[in-house]
């Protein structure tokens, strides 16, 4: 799946959501985690002050402002519109995922997190376009005749033509049959200071679809009998609080109760000085646990920074030389890197964001709190 803000993955500090009129067949389970979910679906409707109040009742308390909880919901709201629940593909006591439709008419999937304890108010959302992969009836399928080649590169470029001046994309596309390039063009601008447009070769910020590559070197360093997915954290980072109870397994699975880098000491940081991955661990050293480890699952960016110094431990290499040596040379991946801010990187789109900016607008990333990463990972082609 691709994620919903605009394309890269990110949790949403707010809760999720209700059933709506405008689906009525839609039948939702009992629990106290699916009232504050329907209560999320109806405040999208309302304004500030239902927001607000929606935030009061169903939203758990973890230091938040309500000032940053309403700017989210305002993002989310311009990029997606109101997201229409379609169907419950599963439901716990602290976490569901539900179908919905975008009001850009796009179908995505929404995983909701709770509180462990009663009465389980919303910790967070997590939002991925595309269909769900459950394999389960009742989820839209394709419609209309089988598209010819050309038919379907005519309606992805219209499609993307018009998704460009709403300002809701802007990259690279390549589409491809048996190897041969059906569709290869770029849109949008990589610097809209500067006005640079995107090319085929602009490479752009994956954000935490690096994971995918963080958990290739964990798998190739298990094979290699270098690691062990049942080891400790303490093996390799003893220092680390709660390290022996928490396994390198829970941590590549998010189930670690590990918290997110994106927290008040990041506010506060010098970002300058956050180059490198092994930088973020002073982010999430004090924090307590979510949860306690293995009792449940929740997105965590501070897991991951974990596996990173795990790779490095176990293989005796830093981790993004070991990523670049490793992982991406044999998989001839020559222009991707994980690239550190201010080091020249040549030809990195600068990301924008919805978030800190005036409604309508966008800003850099690198001055908001959204992007700002250094040590990123960027692709090439």
């Amino acid at each position: 799946m691709k994620s919903l803000w605009w394309r890269s993955l990110m949790c949403l500090t707010l809760a999720v959501s209700t059933a709506c009129a405008e689906d009525a067949k839609l039948v939702w389970p009992s629990g106290e985690l699916s009232a504050h979910a329907q209560a999320w679906f109806e405040q999208l409707h309302g304004d500030d002050a239902a927001a607000r109040a929606f935030f009061a009742t169903h939203m758990a308390p973890n230091g938040v402002p309500i000032e940053t909880r309403l700017e989210r919901r305002r993002g989310m709201l311009e990029q997606a519109g109101v997201l229409v629940p379609l169907r419950i593909l599963d439901s716990g006591p602290t976490s569901m995922r539900v179908r919905v439709r975008t009001g850009k008419g796009e179908v995505a999937v929404a995983t909701i997190q709770g509180e462990l304890d009663s009465p389980h108010r919303m910790l967070g959302v997590r939002i991925e376009l595309g269909e769900d992969t459950d394999g389960g009836p009742g989820g839209p399928g394709p419609r209309g005749p089988r598209l010819t080649d050309a038919k379907a590169v005519e309606q992805i470029t219209g499609q993307l033509n018009s998704s460009t001046q709403a300002g809701s994309f802007s990259g690279a596309v390549l589409l491809a049959r048996g190897g041969k390039p059906l569709l290869e063009h770029a849109w949008g601008e990589a610097d809209r200071a500067k006005h640079l447009t995107n090319t085929t070769t602009t490479r752009f910020n994956l954000g935490s679809i690096g994971k995918i590559f963080t958990r290739t070197a964990l798998a190739q360093l298990a094979e290699a009998k270098k690691l062990s997915l049942d080891d400790k954290l303490s093996r390799y980072l003893p220092d680390f609080p709660h390290a022996d109870e928490i396994t390198l397994a829970m941590l590549a699975a998010h189930r670690s109760g590990v918290g997110d880098f994106f927290n008040d000491a990041y506010d506060k940081a010098d970002r300058s000085k956050l180059r490198h991955n092994r930088d973020y661990l002073a982010l999430i050293r004090d924090q307590p646990l979510w949860f306690p480890p293995g009792s449940q699952m929740r997105y965590s960016n501070g897991g991951y920074v974990l596996l990173g110094e795990v790779i490095a431990k176990a293989s005796g290499e830093d981790y993004y030389d070991y990523l670049e040596r490793h992982v991406f040379a044999p998989a001839g991946m020559k222009s991707t890197s994980a690239a550190i801010e201010g080091d020249g990187t040549p030809g990195v789109a600068r990301g924008y964001t919805t978030e800190g900016a005036k409604r309508g607008e966008r800003v850099d990333h690198a001055s908001g709190r959204a992007a700002a990463r250094r040590g990123r990972l960027v692709p090439g082609r």
